[in-house]
């Protein structure tokens, strides 16, 4: 019952010897079980999902997703990854409703994870490249070593015909984009 809040303070912890300043922590730290879910099963769907992903068994990531939204409803961080997974596949009906229920239920994320979510839904739901441009650059000015962030904040320029911008975006060497 405690191995989600246990994870949470230690991930704080670790965050503070590793050099990150209070305030930054402070700032950023929410609870992971408030943050992400309160279940541990639904997180280690969620994680296998992200794992089938990798492994492109597209099939088995989207069931993995399911079933973490399953045992958890408001899990908006599965919501989301489901319909940007959905949107590389090419299904962009149901990828839509899953990126609309994440975005219902951003205000029970952490910062990094709401700032992930709303730009997937501006840019690809609402379809306001101002707006998904404004919680990009916020995302990756908060985490400059989000790959993924960088990655769609020069996809986004890219889009936007801002080619100086987006060749200013690359990641560090040791960066992974991920979903």
């Amino acid at each position: 019952e405690n191995v989600l809040s246990t994870l949470g303070q230690a991930s704080s912890v670790l965050r503070e010897r590793l050099g990150e300043s209070v305030a930054a922590i402070g700032a950023t730290d929410v609870p992971i079980v408030q943050a992400t879910t309160a279940s541990l099963d639904a997180l280690e769907a969620f994680s296998e999902g992200d794992l089938e992903r990798r492994r492109g068994r597209d099939e088995n990531a989207i069931a993995a997703y399911h079933r973490a939204i399953e045992l958890d409803p408001t899990f908006a961080l599965a919501h989301s990854r489901l319909g940007v997974h959905l949107l590389n596949l090419g299904r962009t009906g149901e990828a839509v409703e899953s990126l609309k229920r994440a975005f219902a239920l951003r205000e029970r994320v952490s910062a990094g994870e709401r700032l992930y979510i709303s730009a997937f839904y501006y840019s690809r739901v609402v379809r306001d490249p101002v707006r998904a441009l404004t919680a990009l650059e916020s995302w990756a000015a908060t985490y400059p070593g989000n790959a993924l962030a960088r990655f769609s904040l020069a996809s986004m320029y890219g889009q936007m015909g801002r080619f100086q911008d987006a060749l200013r975006q690359e990641p560090p060497p040791a960066a992974v984009v991920s979903e």
